[in-house]
């Protein structure tokens, strides 16, 4: 399904309701079965649930030793291998994979009958060795009564459910537990997805969007602009309809609808000021997520309140994002500067014609983009088997002259130079492939030079090599009438077209990850219904993929060269590489 075929598709896609809601009298019993509990045993509230965490996502006992777990049967393996989260992901709330559906192990559905108490004994079982194995179509798990916290405990130990059936062994392990482990386990699963997260009620659902006021004016509004009219459009769909109940609800999926709010929060002086600004900003308007967003440097300050606040950040349009394996609240596009330099080292690594001792220096600009591409390529080198590349880096104001350049070349004889510096330095490359000893290749980037790399002389491409994250040129071409009809749309002129097909991208992955929630509005819901969205085609990005616990989208980048002569093309040398 191509994303931008049609411009209206992604205004037409609904905000949802009602899955697994409670009645209010289930509700309140729920909630007040928990009312006032200042202890689970002998462990403070706040301490048993951060405990009772660590065992859902981690696999790690309070003592720190793994969980002691059991798969078909008998067979032991550490609970490190496998945890909670792998299947029931971090919300609780369950996902599909191949044939396989995993149900909710969040304390509102756990703790509430599944299905009519006459069917509990029902026709969708199957049985093995005389014992009912829980068996039901994709979508329709069998019916069962509450669960308590004994038979919550029972089925965790032993895999036997309240209806007397034993889940399937290939697929749910079992958990050796002691009392005291088991009780902080189930205390977690209780409050696991029970209230909505902040930035949600009964009718409004309440994102934001960040710029610091160094952005153009026109950079923002090629992001205000279609996130303004996404919103008109999502919510002039309940007016339109409001007489026809049924074509409403086809529009939306399931009801009932959530209005959409969107806050645009903007960021003033320097970056250390900016976190003192973003709290001031949540406290007066908590909101459910960020979609988007465009700051002057690094994402960090930004980043880091997503991740102390657990508030979901979509696809914010930034070449410098937190690299991480662990934080969970920020989806980013890619891995921006640091993405390229990666890819570079791994282009490289796969050449039988670099020898494995090959003698490689970077010459790094003392700037945010120059350190990114540089450290990427250099962590990627090492955890390929190679030592560290020689690394000058450049002081801010300094002056890259040939004289220097000569110097370094005559003493290192590199086989391979990285020149991440900035347009200003691009003239020298014709002195650098020239120079006697000259590297057999140069490598620079498309994401710091941008369209400044065609000013590269025609003696110098053949030894130049450029990291492009995007689709080539060339490739782009069948999508011209989309990129004409979105620039129209949006009154956005080329130079910001990228941030425009970012911004549309992300309204995408947002509308259908909203349309999936059904009802269901706590955040780390909202990262796993779109971490098990199906990969769409992108404008821009030659790949993108989601997966369980996956924070970078587009995960590839190409080398390339510039072809001979006067016309502006790119001579493909790599596949896409993937990181």
């Amino acid at each position: 399904m191509r994303l931008f075929c049609s411009t209206t598709t992604i205004f037409l896609v609904a905000l949802s309701a009602g899955l697994l809601s409670l009645t209010a009298q289930n509700r309140e019993a729920f909630a007040g079965s928990e009312q006032g509990r200042k202890t689970v045993g002998t462990v403070a509230a706040d301490e048993a649930l951060r405990l009772g965490e660590r065992m859902y996502r981690e696999g790690i006992l309070p003592s720190g030793e793994p969980v002691k777990v059991s798969v078909k049967g008998d067979l032991p393996i550490p609970g490190t291998s496998f945890t909670c989260v792998s299947c029931h992901l971090r919300s609780g709330l369950g996902s599909f994979e191949a044939d396989i559906y995993t149900t909710p192990t969040n304390g509102k559905t756990l703790f509430n009958p599944r299905g009519k108490p006459e069917v509990y004994d029902n026709s969708m079982a199957t049985y093995k060795n005389g014992v009912k194995i829980e068996s039901a179509p994709i979508g329709i798990p069998p019916a069962r009564p509450a669960y308590t916290d004994e038979t919550l405990a029972a089925v965790l130990r032993s895999g036997m459910d309240p209806a007397g059936r034993a889940l399937n062994f290939s697929i749910m392990p079992r958990y050796n537990l002691s009392a005291a482990d088991m009780s902080l386990l189930v205390n977690y699963l209780k409050n696991l997805s029970n209230d909505f997260s902040p930035g949600v009620d009964n009718k409004y659902l309440r994102l934001a969007t960040i710029t610091s006021e160094d952005v153009s004016v026109a950079e923002a509004d090629a992001m205000l602009t279609p996130m303004r009219n996404f919103v008109e459009n999502m919510n002039g769909l309940e007016k339109t309809n409001k007489n026809n109940a049924r074509k409403l609800r086809v529009s939306f999926e399931t009801m009932p609808f959530r209005r959409l709010q969107l806050s645009h929060w903007k960021l003033k002086g320097p970056a250390e000021t900016w976190p003192k600004q973003l709290e001031e900003y949540y406290r007066k308007e908590p909101v459910f997520a960020l979609i988007g967003g465009i700051v002057s440097g690094n994402w960090k300050p930004v980043h880091d309140f997503c991740e102390s606040n657990r508030i979901p950040c979509l696809l914010p349009t930034t070449n410098l994002p937190v690299i991480s394996e662990t934080d969970w609240y920020t989806l980013y596009m890619s891995k921006g500067y640091y993405q390229e330099g990666e890819s570079a080292a791994r282009y490289l690594n796969s050449l039988e014609k670099i020898p494995a001792g090959t003698d490689i220096v970077q010459i790094v600009r003392s700037s945010r983009e120059g350190q990114a591409l540089s450290s990427g390529f250099l962590k990627t080198w090492q955890e390929l088997g190679h030592k560290a590349p020689l690394t000058l880096t450049l002081k801010a104001g300094e002056t890259l002259t040939g004289e220097y350049l000569q110097t370094v070349l005559s003493k290192e004889n590199p086989s391979v130079l990285m020149l991440w510096t900035g347009p200003e330095d691009l003239p020298l490359l014709e002195t650098v492939t020239a120079s006697s000893p000259a590297p057999q290749t140069v490598f620079v980037s498309w994401g710091y030079l941008g369209k400044s790399i065609w000013s590269i002389t025609e003696p110098a491409r053949a030894a130049t090599y450029i990291t492009y994250p995007y689709r080539l040129p060339q490739d782009e071409a069948k999508y011209a009438t989309d990129f004409e009809r979105l620039k129209l749309l949006n009154n956005v002129k080329d130079d910001q077209l990228i941030t425009l097909i970012k911004t549309y991208y992300a309204l995408g992955v947002l509308s259908k990850a909203v349309k999936d929630m059904k009802d269901n509005y706590f955040r780390d819901y909202l990262l796993d219904t779109i971490s098990m969205q199906t990969d769409v085609e992108s404008l821009l990005f030659e790949r993108v993929s989601f997966g369980p616990g996956q924070r970078y989208v587009s995960k590839g980048c190409y080398i390339v060269q510039l072809a001979k002569g006067s016309k502006q093309e790119l001579v493909k040398k790599s596949d896409w590489i993937i990181h």
